[in-house]
């Protein structure tokens, strides 16, 4: 046979829990802070994006692009 939960407190004290008070909330206002912005490509050149090097299917071969990253690969 079950223990009725009334035998487990005998003298009459209850728990937290069953207290019948509502515990203490605090709330934090949202203060979100600003994120810097951000690009969909996060390189400069989209054409080589910054490797410097571009495929010419006309010569079957890498070329260097026009971007600082490809003037820094030319010879």
């Amino acid at each position: 046979m079950k223990r009725l939960q009334t035998t487990m407190f005998t003298k009459g004290e209850d728990t937290p829990l069953f207290s019948g008070v509502a515990p203490k909330a605090f709330l934090k206002p949202f203060d979100p802070q600003p994120e810097p912005e951000q690009t969909i490509f996060p390189c400069r050149c989209r054409l080589c994006r910054d490797t410097g090097l571009v495929y010419d299917a006309s010569k079957s071969r890498n070329v260097p692009c026009w971007c600082e990253a490809g003037q820094k690969k030319s010879p």
